[in-house]
């Protein structure tokens, strides 16, 4: 049984203001995303009571358990709670998992919550379009007053001033990018004749400021998302000229921007500078952030393989990495000490084997079934969120969080978007 508590404009008076409260929840917490934590905080914590003081909580409650798609991520937070038992550093531990609780409000919001509909969902990312238009048009202001400085910076792995972090930044970026000429090619009309041609443009705008940006986060998802939905559109379009000659296009941009874009090219000079260095083993200057990011891999993953099964707790992370770093790279000085820069090499630390199952099975099973793949949305976004985990403990902050619980909730409650 294929449940999804959903519904049509409510005709009950309550109920369509608890709909409107909704609504202006995730609008709240798409401006907190860019101008405040408390702003972030508060959307998150009104759709979470708003949902849970439903009057129907309880009888709906009983089918939360029977869609993996949501209570994976309550399980993963479950895992991270018991990992208090065996955490060291009680206070790390308390402050890991207070962030983490967002798995398992946010999914029983979404759950709960009746669904919005399709123009609604259109006006919410919208929003966040327009907002992240108009974060790179200051961005690069920024950018263009100081321009030799900010480039030459590049070479010392710093980036253009972003509204929050610059990674997390880049992700979103690269989502409302690609989302701006998907729904141009779906000829999106919900807000007028012209919208098509608003998301056309803004995609094309946000797509050359990501190259501007230059983090390598936001444009290996993008390029990674890109090929994935050629791909299944020269299969499944049977256009094998067309897609042929798009992939074509796509290997061409990295290579035409890094002859014409400064800070593109600044950036891959640099990077393959710090990978020399890494296989050089110097590793003892602190601009080296490839080859730091690298090390921190490689000690997260010593250090997991002596607790591989449950870990060593979530609270004992940090603790266990400064072990790590001391055991196995002794002349390394601290200053260069980092936690696990992967989402997979962190929750193999916090939680051995089991966390780092439960975290793929969190992260693939609400993509590969009821055919959510088939969305291009929902397959990008997911793509891209992904993508990063690599080299990125994308989950380990607020904004990293709320990037992809919300939006993944949002398009997983509205599959048909």
């Amino acid at each position: 049984m294929n449940f999804r508590y959903t519904a049509a404009m409510p005709q009950n008076t309550i109920e369509r203001y608890r709909l409107y409260l909704n609504l202006l929840a995730c609008a709240t917490l798409i401006f907190g995303l860019f101008f405040s934590r408390a702003a972030l905080s508060i959307g998150m914590i009104v759709l979470v009571s708003n949902s849970v003081l439903h009057l129907r909580f309880l009888k709906i409650w009983k089918q939360y358990f029977r869609q993996p798609e949501y209570w994976l991520f309550g399980l993963f937070f479950l895992l991270v709670a018991i990992s208090g038992f065996y955490s060291e550093n009680i206070s790390e531990f308390f402050m890991r998992a207070k962030g983490k609780s967002a798995f398992l409000l946010l999914p029983i919001a979404f759950f709960i919550m009746p669904s919005f509909s399709l123009k609604q969902v259109k006006g919410l990312l919208l929003l966040i379009f327009f907002l992240c238009i108009c974060s790179a048009i200051w961005s690069l202001g920024l950018y263009f007053q100081d321009f030799e400085s900010i480039t030459s910076s590049y070479h010392q792995a710093k980036v253009i001033p972003t509204p929050f972090h610059h990674v997390r930044f880049s992700l979103v970026v690269a989502f409302c990018s690609l989302n701006g000429f998907i729904l141009f090619a779906k000829g999106s009309d919900e807000y007028g004749k012209y919208e098509k041609w608003v998301w056309l443009v803004g995609g094309l705008f946000l797509s050359v400021y990501l190259h501007v940006l230059a983090v390598r986060s936001g444009l290996a998802g993008y390029y990674m998302a890109t090929i994935t939905l050629l791909v299944i559109y020269i299969f499944k379009q049977k256009k094998y000229l067309n897609g042929l000659v798009g992939i074509a296009l796509i290997a061409c941009l990295p290579v035409f921007a890094f002859y014409t874009v400064p800070s593109f090219k600044k950036k891959i000079e640099y990077m393959k500078y710090d990978l020399e260095m890494y296989s050089k083993e110097y590793w003892n200057k602190k601009n080296y952030s490839d080859s730091r990011r690298l090390l921190s891999i490689e000690v997260a993953y010593r250090i997991g393989m002596e607790s591989p099964v449950v870990g060593h707790g979530y609270g004992d992370i940090n603790l266990e990495m400064k072990r790590g770093y001391i055991r196995y790279f002794p002349n390394l000085s601290e200053k260069n000490y980092l936690t696990p820069h992967s989402q997979f090499a962190f929750t193999f630390v916090g939680l051995g084997y089991i966390g780092l199952l439960i975290l793929v099975m969190m992260l693939l099973y609400p993509v590969l079934t009821s055919g959510r793949w088939k969305n291009p949305v929902f397959l990008a976004f997911n793509i891209i969120l992904f993508s990063s985990f690599f080299t990125e403990h994308t989950l380990e902050d607020q904004f990293g969080t709320a990037i992809y619980l919300f939006f993944l909730l949002l398009l997983m409650k509205h599959p048909d978007f």
